[in-house]
């Protein structure tokens, strides 16, 4: 969140426009969506926003596949497209961005290895340009390369590169020059690194390690002159210099040498040899400065906080050993984040933050131990996994928490005894709203008229069935017991005007339940007593449901229901045996289901049909031509009859037909097989307007067509020629036609049709 001076701004997702840019005046009724930058659910994905200049805010967007930075004021007609970022930036590094008396300046990573470029643009889209020789840059450009960081007086942008020069730049080409190169100016000039600070009354703060040791702090003036030695010592390291000044001086932390690790803060005025090192000393024992959360300015001193074996601090100071004193004891809690008051409070807020499970806290502190205390909020949150984000707009305070059930929401705190205003109601998240995939396949079912859907609950520990009717009205229809459907709930299908889908047990053990879709019309219908890992989708024959369950690789068991719990049960044969499923082609002909399913005693595989009864439970082929290891591969309803390729070793693949009887199960080539007969049939088998339309993997793809008998199973298109297509991929039959991607040999992937 950030202040705009207008409105406060941050970035929020629901599912009607994603993750957009929002704005708050602190009312319910003022907190809105400031503008849709990208129409849709994806969203403009708005991040690293960072304050510019007086009541502006520029934020890094993403429009139609492409990085942008956008700026805004907190008002719609003033949020803009400011420029465009270089196509091969680095998606998960920030933007750092400047705002100079010229234009706006901008540091990005690029996807090259250290790759860092500089941009410039004076506001208008399609003005930016680039400064540096940033690898795959173009246009005119200054001679400087391997940026490490930018800072600005407001006039000019200073630039760190190549090691250990700094360049100074107005955006335009002849403006960009080099102001001094460390390694010249510098005593003893090695090979050394470099790094930029705070700015000093009129002079640039520089960070020298030689020899990759010895740390050493130094000074220029803005214009690169009076090279001034501020501070060394025995260090074993530097920490980033804190970029708040204190008037003329800065803060920065140094690692101690010895037997333990101390991280002391220091303080430099910036002129020669002037680093003092502050102590922090609690119980006689010395505090390491604790880094995390750093430090803020307010009022001309620095607050921070520590961590040591007494556990941790607030301090203050104003820069001498003196004025550093402790402001509260946080005990085994540390200071984790900082935020501004509203203007003219006089007060800091910070968050502070305990061990595992013991939840977060707002502080506040006016600089004075008595005025340094807990912010009791009232925020009905849990404490456990909640967490505070507040930022000052205009006069208000602003708070965002998430609770341990997912849900962020923004509150205004109350002045004096008002309590909290909730300023966003929070917004059931849909399966559409939190699929990471946009392809995902979602859990929808048309019922009576209506769509319903699963929503995922709000811990997306449980989950929830919604209706929505054709005008678009939504009503909660049920709510899965707590902790039972950890994974997203697809229905299978219907029946009887009522849909199934499975719940999961914790045990692994799953049930089946079914609704009508209407207010109290969900039930349990079958509890389930063996472990299931995925199921198949729901065919229908002779008025009822069939479905597979199957564990790891092979189907375990085929199940039917007539939408009963009496009649929802796995299919068995009339001596007890439940045929396996072999896979997930099963058709219904005649009123009757067929599946390819594993023969009794598990010798080999045939074609079985089921009326969901024991006694209509019957293998009608299993002998293949007498060759016990023959077994179907794959099963396809074609018009009236059933073809089934059946594969052997040393025998190849071979193709039956059947009308759904035992004497009807014929292979259709006879005895010996014509040379051209398909010896290796491959899975891309298809009904296309009542014929079968198959492919053959030889030496080269050949497409054959069978309308069931020897004689109408005939070569159709052979693929010899000089640059044959390679064996098909993505087919579709569309208009009588089948079409299929292919790759050719010189040539690349293009499309084919077949027609029948």
């Amino acid at each position: 969140m950030m202040d705009s001076d207008i409105n406060l701004v941050f970035p929020k997702a629901d599912v009607a426009h994603g993750v957009e840019l929002w704005c708050s005046d602190g009312t319910p009724k003022g907190t809105r969506l400031l503008k849709d930058i990208v129409p849709g659910e994806m969203g403009s994905q708005p991040q690293d926003p960072v304050r510019v200049g007086i009541g502006e805010i520029v934020f890094r967007g993403q429009v139609r596949d492409a990085f942008q930075l956008w700026l805004t004021d907190g008002t719609a007609g003033g949020t803009r497209h400011l420029a465009d970022l270089p196509s091969d930036l680095e998606t998960d590094t920030a933007v750092q961005v400047l705002r100079t008396s010229t234009g706006y300046f901008y540091l990005a990573a690029a996807l090259a290895e250290d790759s860092r470029g500089v941009w410039f643009t004076d506001g208008t889209p399609g003005n930016e340009r680039e400064l540096n020789p940033r690898a795959g840059g173009s246009g005119a450009r200054a001679p400087f390369g391997s940026v490490r960081e930018i800072i600005s007086d407001g006039t000019w942008c200073y630039i760190l590169a190549n090691g250990d020069q700094v360049w100074r730049s107005d955006g335009s080409e002849a403006g960009t020059t080099l102001l001094l190169d460390a390694g010249e100016l510098l005593p003893y000039a090695e090979p050394m690194q470099l790094g930029m600070a705070s700015e000093l009354d009129g002079r640039l703060l520089l960070k020298v390690v030689r020899n990759f040791f010895a740390p050493e702090l130094w000074s220029f003036t803005y214009q690169g002159t009076e090279p001034r030695l501020v501070a060394a010592g025995e260090w074993q390291g530097v920490e980033d210099f804190v970029s708040r000044s204190a008037g003329a001086g800065s803060f920065f932390r140094a690692h101690q040498p010895g037997p333990q690790v101390i991280c002391r803060l220091h303080y430099t005025d910036g002129s020669e040899d002037s680093a003092v090192a502050l102590p922090l000393v609690l119980d006689a024992i010395e505090q390491s400065f604790f880094s995390d959360g750093g430090g803020v300015m307010m009022g001309g001193h620095y607050y921070f906080g520590s961590y040591g074996s007494v556990g941790g601090a607030l301090w203050r100071s104003d820069g001498t050993p003196q004025g550093t004193v402790m402001l509260a004891l946080l005990g085994d809690r540390i200071i984790s984040a900082w935020f501004p008051s509203a203007q003219g409070e006089g007060k800091l807020h910070f968050e502070v933050q305990g061990p595992s499970g013991m939840g977060i806290q707002l502080w506040q502190t006016d600089g004075t131990a008595a005025g340094t205390a807990e912010v009791k909020t009232k925020i009905p949150v849990k404490a456990s996994g909640s967490g505070f984000s507040t930022q000052a707009g205009g006069s208000e305070l602003f708070v965002q928490t998430n609770s341990e059930e997912g849900v962020a929401q923004l509150w205004k705190l109350g002045e004096g005894k008002r309590g909290p205003v909730a300023l966003l109601r929070p917004e059931r998240i849909t399966a559409s709203a939190y699929s990471s995939n946009i392809f995902d396949d979602y859990p929808y079912a048309a019922l009576n008229g209506n769509i319903v859907t699963m929503v995922q609950g709000r811990g997306r520990s449980d989950q929830e069935m919604w209706r929505l009717s054709q005008k678009g009205k939504a009503a909660a229809l049920w709510k899965s017991p707590r902790g039972r459907a950890l994974d997203q709930i697809t229905f299978l299908g219907g029946i009887g005007g009522r849909a199934i889908f499975p719940l999961w047990q914790d045990t692994g053990r799953v049930d089946f339940w079914t609704t009508d879709g209407k207010t109290g019309g969900t039930r349990l219908l079958k509890k389930g007593d063996t472990e299931v890992g995925t199921i198949g989708a729901i065919v229908h024959a002779g008025g009822r449901a069939y479905w597979g369950v199957r564990r790891q690789a092979d189907y375990e068991a085929l199940w039917t229901s007539d939408g009963t719990e009496a009649g929802t049960h796995a299919v068995r044969t009339a001596d007890g045996m439940l045929p396996v499923p072999l896979g997930a082609e099963m058709y219904e002909l005649n009123g009757l289901l067929y599946f390819i399913g594993m023969r009794p005693y598990g010798i080999g595989a045939g074609l079985w049909r089921t009326d969901g009864s024991p006694e209509g439970t019957v293998e009608v082929k299993g002998n293949w031509d007498g060759i016990a290891s023959a077994e179907p591969n794959r099963l396809i309803r074609v018009g009236d009859r059933l073809f089934i390729s059946v594969f052997a070793q040393n025998y190849g693949n071979r193709l039956w037909t059947s009308d759904g009887t035992t004497a009807g199960t014929q292979r259709i080539h006879g005895e010996p097989l014509p040379a051209s007969a398909p010896e290796h049939l491959d899975y891309a088998i298809h009904d296309l307007g009542g014929v079968l339309i198959f492919s053959v993997d030889g030496k080269y793809p050949q497409w054959w067509r069978s309308d069931g008998t020897e004689a109408g199973t005939v070569m159709v298109a052979d693929s010899s020629g000089a640059a044959p297509p390679q064996m098909p991929d993505d087919l579709k039959v569309m208009n009588g036609k089948l079409h299929f991607t292919a790759e050719r040999r010189d040539v690349g992937r293009e499309l084919f049709v077949v027609e029948e």
